[in-house]
């Protein structure tokens, strides 16, 4: 599909809701396909199958945000053990507060933070997820004081 698309000069992409609160624009390209692909696989409960892809992913590109923030929220959300926490706070290692992702992939550090029992650098990372404000969304920064108050 993509050779099609960059035979005939097209640039489709395509929002892709990576957490309930952070949409991504991707690509028809293979990286969009594997995340479009792992996301259907969360929502099916297909756990296994849906990090199989996002580590492949992974792989290819470790610096990708959006690869390390859906990696992240499987890991806290679906996982949730103390070595799946570790992972998401490993994958969000070094993430500055440069964008809605990156503010995203702050708020599941701290949320593996808090559930690790290291309770004031969770307070710390969410408190530096919450010092840029500008095009973030109402329910990200929600989701953010939310667990900060926690």
């Amino acid at each position: 599909m993509g050779r099609c698309f960059n035979k005939y000069g097209i640039q489709a992409s395509a929002a892709l809701a990576i957490t309930e609160e952070v949409v991504a624009i991707v690509g028809a390209d293979l990286r969009g396909v594997l995340l479009a692909l792992a996301e259907v696989y969360q929502h099916q409960g297909r756990w296994k199958e849906a990090a199989g892809l996002l580590k492949q992913l992974y792989r290819r590109a470790p610096e990708d945000v959006v690869v390390r923030l859906s990696l992240a929220e499987l890991a806290v959300e679906e996982a949730g053990d103390k070595r799946s926490c570790q992972t998401a706070v490993k994958l969000a290692e070094g993430v500055e507060n440069e964008s809605e992702l990156h503010a995203a992939l702050l708020l599941y550090k701290a949320v593996a933070l808090h559930r690790l029992g290291l309770l004031a650098a969770a307070r710390d990372t969410l408190t530096a997820a919450l010092r840029r404000k500008k095009d973030r969304s109402g329910e990200l920064l929600r989701a953010i004081r939310y667990e900060r108050a926690l």
